[in-house]
C-alpha cells in the first residue's frame, strides 16, 4: 500500500467530471484501512489530537 503522501490528489474539477460511481470509487481508494500504512509522524499527530480531545471532554464532564 502506498504512503498517503504518494497518492495522487484529485482536483475538484476532476471530481466534477466523474460519475457518482467514479467519485465513490476514488474516495474508497483513498481510505487507509491499516494503521501500519500510516506514516508514524502522522499517526503520532492523530494520537496526540485524540488524547487532547479526550482530556478536554473529560474536563467538561
Amino acid at each position: 500500500m502506498s504512503e498517503p503522501s504518494e497518492k495522487r490528489v484529485i482536483s475538484i474539477e476532476e471530481l466534477e467530471r466523474m460519475s457518482p460511481a467514479e467519485r465513490a470509487a476514488a474516495i474508497d481508494a483513498s481510505i487507509v484501512h491499516d494503521w501500519s500504512a500510516v506514516r508514524p509522524e502522522f499517526r503520532a499527530e492523530i494520537d496526540a489530537t485524540a488524547r487532547r480531545l479526550g482530556d478536554e471532554h473529560r474536563s467538561r464532564a
